[in-house]
């Protein structure tokens, strides 16, 4: 798979994730305060494209089965310089957020999970399109700047 190539520009997003990170949230282990942020005008930001209703099927292990993950990205906020698709809802991945990573040339989300969960997730992707996704997920441990091995990644927007 073409992602698994970029594994470097991944850590470096993952850097930029926790310049991202909102309150309760840890990166490397220490815990951030919540960044100053402004909501942006959709129309202006590449990572407008991720507004909507997100439906990411993935299989990490044969022995659990492909599993889904939803996520509701109804706002973009410009946080630490960088514009990202936010995750607000109670019922869904809360504090989850997406964005495009220019260096990379593709899609992000990150998915810090609840506490407790000792994994974080990272996705990342291309459209194939206009609500069609498909990339790699990478999980690893909190903390760890380990991605591991990319598990290949489809998604779908249900809901604009």
């Amino acid at each position: 798979m073409r992602y698994q190539g970029r594994a470097q520009q991944v850590v470096a997003s993952i850097g930029l994730v926790c310049a991202l990170a909102l309150t309760g949230w840890s990166c490397g282990g220490a815990t951030s305060t919540s960044p100053t942020s402004t909501t942006v005008p959709s129309s202006t930001s590449p990572s407008a494209k991720l507004l909507g209703t997100w439906s990411l099927t993935f299989t990490i292990s044969a022995l659990a089965g492909a599993q889904t993950n939803v996520y509701h990205f109804t706002v973009i906020q410009q946080v630490s310089g960088v514009d990202a698709a936010m995750d607000l809802t109670i019922n869904g991945h809360f504090g989850a957020f997406g964005y495009y990573d220019n260096s990379a040339g593709n899609f992000v989300i990150r998915d810090s999970g609840n506490v407790g969960n000792p994994q974080d997730l990272t996705f990342t992707f291309s459209f194939t399109g206009t609500d069609s996704v498909s990339g790699c997920l990478y999980a690893f441990a909190k903390g760890s700047s380990n991605l591991g091995q990319c598990h290949a990644m489809t998604g779908v927007r249900t809901a604009g």
